[in-house]
């Protein structure tokens, strides 16, 4: 595919992402549904199953109040426990953005168990991603908070190759790089969110 016609895809794929600036403005004009996790309304999930969470976006957006400032939240509810399972979690990142969510496993009473944040999920050019373990000790676990971490530290960096374009002077054109910049990644106030539920049995059968 000719250099020029990849160069305008990008931009086309681009202009279509929502900015974290979007992220900002939609988070700070929206209504918050609600003062407690609680109030949250949950979705339920199964076992070896895939699902794609919108934060922040979407037809059902749900903001919350914490320690006083607000956030896009989506609260889960994980499957029954009957044997351990594993459930692997993706973000999304864009081409100079990222978002970072902090998750939380409530029990029953929305008690608050374990909290995983940027630490705990490994970054790559496609978001972050890692794997939370729910095991007989954790079969208490009854639900998933996912919200914004307001402040990630350390945003990952990335290498941007900048093209210079000039004509020939005949219709044609000649495309060269001329430099590498090094810029940090923004991190955003939402995006998508993948869970996929695998039992260990799954696991070991894969």
């Amino acid at each position: 595919m000719p250099l020029l016609i990849v160069l305008l895809v990008s931009v086309l794929l681009t202009g279509c992402q929502t900015t974290p600036e979007d992220y900002r403005n939609r988070l700070s004009q929206s209504h918050v549904c609600c003062t407690s996790v609680h109030q949250l309304h949950s979705n339920p999930t199964a076992l070896d199953e895939i699902y794609h969470f919108k934060i922040g976006s979407g037809s059902q957006i749900e903001t919350l109040t914490i320690e006083g400032q607000k956030t896009f939240s989506k609260k889960i509810k994980l499957p029954l426990y009957e044997q351990p399972y594993s459930i692997k979690v993706m973000s999304s990142a864009g081409t100079s953005s990222a978002f970072v969510p902090r998750i939380a496993t409530l029990d029953n009473d929305h008690k608050v168990i374990r909290v995983f944040d940027q630490e705990d999920f490994r970054f790559n050019r496609n978001g972050y991603s890692g794997s939370i373990f729910v095991n007989e000790e954790d079969k208490d676990e009854t639900y998933l908070l996912i919200i914004t971490d307001r402040e990630p530290e350390n945003m990952p960096k990335f290498t941007q190759v900048h093209i210079q374009t000039a004509s020939l002077g005949n219709g044609s054109s000649i495309n060269w790089a001329t430099g590498d910049q090094t810029t940090q990644y923004k991190y955003s106030l939402g995006g998508t969110v993948s869970l996929h539920f695998q039992s260990y049995n799954r696991l070991n059968k894969d």
